[in-house]
C-alpha cells in the first residue's frame, strides 16, 4: 500500500510539473470594463469662475456636473517566459470623464447665458512585466508592472449667445502603472481575466492636466 501511495504521488507531481511546463509560450487577448478618473470637480468649478473674472464677467447664477465614469478597452499580446514571468504589450483606451457648466453672466451692463464643458481622455501603447502565482488547476494570480505611453487631450469648449469657441490641448507622457488579476482556463488555450489597473496622473499638469485613473476590466486570452 505504501508502495502505491508513494507511486501515485510521484506520478501526480510529475503531471503537475508537465502542465507547469506547458504554461509558456505566446498568448493574445483583449478585455473592457469600467475607467474612474479621480477629478475633483470644485476644482474645475473655480478654474472656470477665475476665467471668467479674468475677462471681466461674474456668474450671476448655475449649475455643473462632472462624469467621471466611462468604458475602457484594450487588445494585448504577451510571452510567458516561464510559469512565473510575463511580459505583455498592449493599446488602451482609458475612454474619458466630461465637465458641463450652464449658467448666466454679467458684466456689470448686460447678462447672457453661457455654457461651458470640458473633457479630458486618453489613449496610447503600454508595455507590463507579469509576476504569476499559479494556484490552482487552471489558475493564476499574477501582479502587474509597468510604462502607459499617454497620449492625453484636453478640449475646452463655451458657448451661448451666439458664441461658440473651442481650444484643444495635447500632451504625449509616460506613466507608471501597476495593477492585480486573475486569470482562469475555461477551455483548452482559453482563458478569462479579472483585473483592476492603477495609472497615476496620467496627463500633464501645466498643459492637459492630470489625474489618477482606475480601470477594472474583464478578459479573454488565447494561448498559443
Amino acid at each position: 500500500m505504501r508502495k502505491t501511495a508513494v507511486l501515485a504521488g510521484l506520478i501526480a507531481l510529475v503531471a503537475a510539473n508537465a502542465a507547469m511546463a506547458e504554461k509558456k509560450g505566446f498568448y493574445v487577448g483583449a478585455d473592457f470594463g469600467s475607467e474612474f478618473w479621480d477629478i475633483n470637480k470644485t476644482d474645475i468649478d473655480s478654474g472656470l469662475l477665475n476665467a471668467f473674472s479674468s475677462n471681466g464677467l461674474t456668474m450671476i447664477s448655475g449649475s455643473s456636473s462632472l462624469d467621471r465614469h466611462d468604458i475602457t478597452y484594450s487588445g494585448f499580446v504577451g510571452y510567458r517566459f516561464i510559469p512565473y514571468l510575463a511580459v505583455e504589450a498592449a493599446y488602451l483606451d482609458l475612454g474619458h470623464s466630461y465637465y458641463k457648466a450652464s449658467g448666466t453672466v454679467t458684466n456689470g451692463t448686460t447678462t447672457a447665458d453661457v455654457n461651458a464643458s470640458l473633457t479630458l481622455k486618453s489613449a496610447g501603447p503600454a508595455i507590463s512585466a507579469l509576476g504569476i502565482l499559479p494556484v490552482g488547476q487552471g489558475m493564476d494570480v499574477y501582479v502587474r508592472v509597468g510604462a502607459y505611453f499617454a497620449d492625453t487631450k484636453t478640449t475646452a469648449r463655451i458657448w451661448g449667445s451666439g458664441t461658440d469657441v473651442s481650444e484643444s490641448v495635447s500632451k504625449t507622457t509616460t506613466e507608471f502603472l501597476y495593477g492585480l488579476g486573475a486569470n482562469y482556463e475555461i477551455a483548452d488555450r482559453w482563458g478569462l481575466r479579472l483585473e483592476y489597473w492603477r495609472i497615476p496622473n496620467v496627463g500633464d499638469k501645466s498643459t492637459t492636466g492630470e489625474a489618477n485613473t482606475d480601470r477594472y476590466t474583464f478578459g479573454v486570452t488565447y494561448s498559443f
